[in-house]
């Protein structure tokens, strides 16, 4: 097998072994004390916690950045080229991660997002700075599945929940404190520290993970390791990804749904998709994605149900704060005051459920009641008030934000559960990329669902309140003019302010129609008891080569199967 770290043991494999057990190390696995546990488990939550800050700490300073770089063109680009660029490498560094090892790659994506935010900071121009978003970007993406790989690697499953909890409260806290953040350090310092602020904090993480991350790390040549990589999976799985959210993204904003090019992104994109998927199924040797993870009902069903939780996620990450904004005239600092009761909720119940998840071992029971009472929350959203009636505005939001909690984790375990040792990057891997794309189909979908309504009352605005300014409440306008909405006389900003509840509804039928699909999805999941037992996973290339092995000898024995079925239907 692959030369192990010296404090390793030798590894022994049986030949009748089953699939995927012989890749595990049996090894004694050092032995980690409680400090060491909360320092690593602080270094990685911190690393998550830069990359989900980041995600949203600019989007308070963007005037004050676009207004310094005398260039507003790249405004939406900021955001976008990170975001981009988290989604779409994801999946490869995942990959890499398995020929090198999870410790080396977490170090190279912690480093690339230390420069990147460095870059950040030092820009100068519009395109350097959008340049060295994208850098800081592809970082995010490797510490992004890292961070579940690692933790997958180093915990038993029962043990992963709790962890894995750890690491969905970073994100909820990361994803309400970035903006209130934001504004604070552009207001009183620079928007520069918006990024330097990640360097102290990421090479501290870095340190702790060099030293207490205990993970397999085998000694592969590079030139080795080189020749496994899916080049074609990876170039093709990138450009697909990126052609089509360019394309959801600038569609409807800086060209028509119906324009010529926005077609094309479109059509090429999902036709690459869809090739990445043959590529993997018949071509590559060494697949990105393993078709194998996807072999069976629970991991499909808890992918499905995956999806639809991040499709209601955005709807609560993007459109409250529209809420609160547009329909109750809160400032964005005091809307992310105001979204605290599902910030707390959601972090809370994410934390309960990881350990109930660690006590019984048991997830679907939580899966599928978290997903129960999404729909219930959403459902509340359509009841929404115009005034402050704080009963409905907190009751609802921790409703809805204890229906999303659990399920940050649940179907990555059973996702998991399903499948081999072996085979759990790839799956957090698979994971992470059908996440991240179900987000951003979401936000273009729903934006569409508000602006076609702002739209459509455009005669009725435009008889109560004049041509003028039922211009800023078009179905281009109305979200990027909230803070002109704002200063309209009393009786005409009561006028808006139904306008975009009335605007807001349809898109909040939309989440609950989801989220009863993630029910559906969670009643298709079978029920495993997660593990106490924890075998370390051993990556390098003799382990890619015995997957390779083991997966040409799963195809051949269902070849044989299928033969002798048909010969006794003859």
């Amino acid at each position: 097998m692959a030369a192990r770290s010296s404090e390793k043991q030798p590894t022994s494999h049986s030949a009748d072994a089953e699939e995927g057990e012989a890749i595990e190390v049996d090894v004694e696995e050092p032995t980690q004390t409680r400090l060491e546990k909360i320092l690593l488990m602080s270094a990685l939550s911190l690393a998550n916690l830069l990359v989900v800050l980041d995600t949203t700490i600019t989007t308070t300073a963007l005037p004050a950045i676009t207004t310094q770089l005398h260039s507003a063109a790249g405004y939406a680009w900021i955001g976008s080229a990170y975001v981009l660029a988290t989604a779409v490498t994801a999946p490869v560094w995942a990959k890499l991660s398995d020929i090198w090892g999870r410790k080396p790659l977490l170090l190279l994506a912690i480093s690339v997002f230390f420069i990147g935010s460095l870059l950040c900071g030092l820009a100068t121009s519009m395109l350097w700075l959008i340049l060295s978003r994208a850098l800081q970007g592809v970082g995010g993406g490797g510490i992004s599945i890292l961070v579940s790989i690692c933790i997958s690697d180093t915990f038993s499953m029962r043990e992963r929940p709790v962890y894995f909890g750890i690491i969905g409260m970073t994100w909820a806290f990361a994803s309400a404190i970035g903006p209130l953040l934001g504004g604070i350090l552009t207001t009183r310092v620079s928007w520069k520290w918006c990024f330097f602020i990640n360097l102290p904090c990421a090479a501290l993480s870095a340190l702790i993970v060099l030293f207490k991350l205990h993970v397999h790390t085998p000694k592969t040549p590079f030139w080795e390791g080189f020749k496994r990589i899916d080049w074609l999976g990876s170039v093709v799985m990138i450009t697909g990804a990126v052609i089509l959210l360019l394309g959801l993204q600038m569609g409807g904003v800086e060209y028509a749904w119906t324009s010529p090019i926005i077609l094309c992104f479109m059509i090429f994109g999902a036709s690459l998709i869809a090739t990445f998927v043959v590529v993997e199924w018949k071509v590559s040797k060494y697949p990105l994605m393993p078709l194998r993870v996807l072999s069976n009902r629970t991991s499909i069903s808890a992918l499905g149900v995956c999806c639809f939780h991040s499709m209601c996620l955005v709807g609560e990450a993007y459109f409250l704060p529209l809420y609160l904004q547009g329909v109750l005239g809160a400032s964005p600092l005091m809307s992310g005051v105001y979204l605290l009761p599902l910030t707390l909720s959601l972090s809370i119940t994410n934390c309960i459920s990881g350990l109930v998840v660690r006590r019984t071992g048991k997830y679907l029971t939580v899966m599928r009641a978290a997903t129960c009472i999404m729909v219930l929350g959403f459902g509340l959203f359509i009841d929404l008030p115009q005034d402050y009636q704080w009963a409905k505005i907190i009751i609802y939001q921790i409703v809805a934000g204890i229906g999303i909690g659990p399920n940050f984790q649940c179907p990555l375990l059973a996702v998991q559960a399903s499948s081999q040792q072996a085979d759990h990057a790839a799956a957090a891997s698979t994971f992470n990329f059908f996440n991240n794309l179900s987000a951003s189909i979401t936000i273009v979908a729903s934006t569409a669902i508000f602006q076609n309504a702002m739209q459509a009352q455009q005669k009725r605005l435009i008889t109560e309140l004049g041509p003028a300014v039922a211009e800023l409440l078009t179905g281009r306008n109305a979200a990027a003019k909230i803070e002109a909405i704002g200063a309209l006389p009393a009786f005409q900003r009561k006028i808006a302010q139904e306008a975009f509840l009335k605007a807001m509804l349809g898109m909040w039928i939309m989440f609950v129609v989801l989220a009863a699909f993630s029910i559906f999805c969670s009643l298709c999941v079978q029920d495993k008891v997660l593990s106490k037992e924890h075998k370390m996973t051993e990556t390098g290339i003799e382990a890619e080569e015995l997957k390779r092995d083991l997966e040409k000898e799963r195809k051949r024995a269902k070849r044989e199967i299928k033969g002798s079925l048909g010969q006794k239907v003859v």
